[in-house]
């Protein structure tokens, strides 16, 4: 790895572990640009975005920069007033879950936060899932250990493998649709929910409940998935460097995965903008994805930055577009 490279990923891994998200709670959608990546014919369940702009230049850098628009500010009225309660799950974790006053056939989703694998916690993406909640979707907001909590690999996958069982088991009780999951991670936690989405029986074997139940759906928020592009910033993660165990790294790699994963419905949004984590990790997994036939569609949030890819107003509809496409299991 050549020294701009080096500095490039760590700048990007200080970046990420500093930025745990500003999130809105208004609900002012804002215009993307949509670019939808399907090498199959759409089915019934189309998830293409609500609104599509003419589409702008996305090109591919590999240039890292700590430069980010400023994060749209939170809602200093912000109420989660569809937060329901918190729930312990798995080994010392919580989870908070939001939900509709009403039960009805509302979608189940897990989401899953970001911090740069070290640091974060739910909080970050509390007015997403209170968002979506609002737009008739049961939501299980969850936690997991990170670095700074002990976490390591694969264990702090597992953690999310778990807290998607939990929610497929609880969900009954605000949904008569519970078999129908999509995870939502952002940032790191994008990375880490893909795991769970691409590699299903890999993960949450040990799960207080039996094992994990793989999600049905996937949505990624500005993540950086294809880890290789940080050498070894991630050796804390995994114990040891990637040359000296280059099968553990590469089962951390969601990329791996992907040409024995399950077709399921992929949701990419990413910021043009973002100096925390560029673009082109959203576009290359969009692009691995169709090569081998998967059902995705990468989203490009026109003029966002790293911090705006889990704010209610910029994505919350386009989630729930995607999810109301979704159907039955």
């Amino acid at each position: 790895m050549s020294f701009r490279a080096l500095a490039a990923a760590l700048a990007l891994l200080l970046a990420l572990t500093a930025c745990g998200g500003t999130p809105d709670a208004a609900e002012t959608p804002v215009a993307t640009t949509s670019v939808e990546q399907q090498s199959a014919p759409p089915s019934s369940t189309s998830t293409t975005a609500t609104t599509t702009l003419p589409t702008t230049s996305t090109t591919t850098s590999t240039s890292i920069t700590s430069a980010d628009p400023a994060p749209i500010e939170p809602d200093p009225t912000l109420l989660y007033g569809n937060y329901v309660r918190t729930e312990p799950y798995g080994d010392g974790l919580e989870l908070d879950i939001h939900a509709p006053e009403e039960v009805g056939p509302w979608p189940v989703v897990v989401t899953i936060h970001g911090g740069g694998w070290f640091v974060g916690d739910r909080t970050s993406m509390g007015p997403l899932a209170d968002g979506l909640a609002s737009r008739k979707a049961v939501v299980f907001n969850a936690t997991y250990q990170t670095l700074t909590l002990g976490g390591t690999f694969p264990g702090m996958v597992d953690d999310i493998a778990c807290a998607v069982q939990f929610a497929r088991n609880a969900a009954s009780e605000f949904t008569t649709a519970p078999d129908l999951v999509t995870i939502v991670g952002h940032s790191a936690g994008a990375h880490l929910a893909s795991l769970v989405a691409y590699a299903p029986g890999e993960f949450g074997q040990d799960c207080p409940e039996g094992p994990s139940i793989s999600p049905d759906a996937f949505v990624g928020l500005a993540g950086p998935y294809d880890i290789s592009q940080l050498g070894g910033l991630l050796t804390p993660m995994f114990g040891v460097p990637p040359e000296q165990d280059p099968d553990l790294w590469a089962a951390g790699n969601p990329f791996s995965w992907i040409g024995g994963s399950p077709d399921i419905p992929t949701l990419l949004l990413h910021g043009d903008a973002d100096g925390v984590a560029p673009i082109a990790f959203s576009e290359e997994l969009a692009a691995a994805l169709a090569a081998v036939g998967r059902e995705v569609t990468f989203d490009v949030l026109s003029g966002r930055g790293h911090s705006d890819a889990n704010a209610p107003r910029v994505v919350g509809d386009r989630i729930t577009a995607f999810l109301s496409g979704l159907g039955s299991p």
